[in-house]
């Protein structure tokens, strides 16, 4: 429905209540009209507001566009048919991206630069990555994974490979004692 649209409706609307209010300024039909009449004045104060739908749309293929206006496949479906669109609002220019493919979209409805939506785009949470257990730990042998040591000596945490004889006797090397080992490198303090 459009502004002009909706101005005629509720226009229509207060005309009713009048009609129903008759000479009776004090009855609930004339403060409905009044308050419909009002509504309609706030409306018509309004700047004009363009979005979604409308000629302020342009779509923009990033791999056509900037080099630096990479956006990562679709979390959701795994297309890589993802678009910027720079839209109009009353206040200004905004940016979302979007997947051709399932229609996944990002608008925060504020993003006033196309780094802003990419920066949200890209994001991507890490996996969990809890310590290994012991049984896991007995599968590992022979390939890599990130040692963190619990003792003050140990050094700092690095990319190990675990030999396949100690993967078999783990419990006896101290493990979740003195160190852990997890399936991805950390980014914080360990957790077990």
């Amino acid at each position: 429905m459009t502004n002009e649209e909706l101005i005629r409706c509720l226009e229509d609307q207060a005309q009713d209540k009048e009609h129903l209010s008759g000479d009776d300024l004090d009855s609930v039909f004339a403060h409905d009209a009044q308050a419909l009449r009002k509504a309609v004045t706030l409306i018509k104060s309004l700047p004009p507001c363009t979005g979604p739908g409308d000629a302020s749309i342009k779509i923009i293929d990033p791999a056509e566009w900037h080099k630096d206006a990479h956006l990562s496949e679709c979390p959701f479906c795994g297309s890589k048919k993802i678009f910027y669109e720079k839209y109009s609002t009353g206040i200004g220019e905004r940016w979302r991206c979007w997947c051709a493919e399932c229609i996944a979209c990002i608008d925060p409805g504020h993003a006033q630069s196309w780094g802003t939506v990419a920066k949200m785009w890209n994001r991507r949470a890490l996996p969990p990555n809890p310590s290994l257990t012991l049984a896991e730990m007995q599968e590992m042998g022979g390939r890599p994974y990130w040692h963190v040591g619990l003792q003050e000596e140990s050094p700092p945490p690095h990319w190990s490979i675990l030999d396949p004889f100690y993967a078999r006797h783990i419990e006896n090397y101290g493990y979740g004692k003195r160190w852990l080992a997890y399936r991805y490198e950390l980014t914080g303090a360990p957790t077990q």
